[in-house]
């Protein structure tokens, strides 16, 4: 697995670093994979064409949870998935 770091680096832009992950670390990845956009440029990106917002900027805490509900939805999976305005 390959990632950008930045820890260390005197780049600003960062390295390019090696990673050996598990299976299940693996398998994390290749799911983020399958449902990113096709043109979506980072693993942690929007999942939606409802996203407006360019770039790798964190989404609030109920777009996220919002967006995790849609994905189980999407995926036909069962429960009460995540609050959309979670305690804090």
């Amino acid at each position: 697995m390959t990632s950008r770091v930045f820890k260390g680096e005197r780049n600003p832009i960062g390295a390019q670093a090696e990673w050996v992950a598990g299976a299940a670390a693996a398998r994390a990845v290749q799911v983020l994979e399958e449902v990113q956009l096709p043109e979506a440029e980072y693993l942690f990106g929007c999942l939606s064409r409802k996203c407006t917002r360019p770039g790798p900027d964190a989404l609030k805490v109920a777009t996220t949870n919002r967006l995790l509900n849609d994905l189980l939805a999407r995926a036909g999976l069962p429960g009460p998935g995540v609050p959309r305005h979670p305690d804090r």
